[in-house]
């Protein structure tokens, strides 16, 4: 479902509760005029206070959102609340971000995000579980509201840090570890010579030049053997054309 000449306007969850005349006066000091406004009905939601705006078709509702949109504190009642302005086309997530220390900056972290989406509203959780290796600990943990416009990676790095990433639906986007990369680089390679071959070396096997024999192992690739080296290592004058199977001295 797609609201037409809407945007929504939540204001936390305050307590005592904001009366819906201290939200009409605040939807007016926006500079919306009540002959541009054609409804504002409250939003059922469990905790947040949030209240749809409608406006007639004669208002523009983009200008609206690129003046007072994304988290902004206003005074409302005697009270400083964080007002957030968003548009209820746009679809949500709230990300989770590990590992971010309690004394870090967190406009940091916003304009990081920045890169990925529109933050709506960022909050500290006072603690999270997690699990370092077979222990139970303590880690910090951030609650991200925003809108994505790309994947986040699952590990970033923020500044210094290098926080954990998770949201529902999340893509993978890290590659797999170097090890499972080298198994899979091994197991092909056995499967098929195109990657190189990875075998046994043959057997030496003697050649009879004249009086005398002589051991030598024939080299598995042509292009193993540097130019001007033979199967010995030692110095040739010439290097036949690949095929010929000798060096000419």
């Amino acid at each position: 479902m797609r609201y037409e000449n809407t945007f929504e306007i939540g204001f936390g969850n305050p307590f005592p509760r904001l009366q819906l005349l201290s939200e009409h006066r605040f939807v007016t000091g926006l500079g919306l005029s009540e002959s541009k406004i054609l409804a504002i009905a409250p939003v059922l939601l469990v905790g947040d206070q949030v209240v749809r705006v409608t406006l007639f078709k004669t208002a523009d509702v983009t200008a609206i959102l690129n003046q007072h949109g994304g988290v902004r504190q206003h005074c409302i009642e005697g009270r400083q609340i964080n007002v957030l302005i968003k548009d209820p086309n746009v679809e949500e997530h709230f990300v989770r971000v590990f590992d971010y220390p309690a004394n870090a900056n967190m406009e940091v972290m916003k304009v990081r995000l920045r890169e990925f989406g529109t933050v709506l509203d960022l909050r500290r959780d006072r603690y999270a579980g997690a699990t370092a290796g077979m222990i139970p600990c303590l880690t910090g943990q951030l609650t991200v509201r925003m809108t994505l416009n790309s994947p986040i990676h699952s590990y970033l790095q923020v500044g210094e840090h290098k926080v954990y990433i998770r949201y529902p639906n999340q893509p993978v986007t890290c590659p797999p570890p170097l090890v499972t990369l080298f198994h899979m680089y091994l197991g092909r390679s056995l499967r098929s010579d195109n990657l190189g071959r990875i075998s046994v070396p043959p057997k030496p096997k003697l050649v009879n030049y004249g009086q005398r024999a002589f051991s030598q192992a024939a080299p598995r690739l042509w292009n193993d053997l540097p130019a001007g080296l033979d199967h010995r290592g030692e110095l040739t004058t010439a290097v036949l054309p690949c095929g010929s199977g000798r060096t000419a001295r």
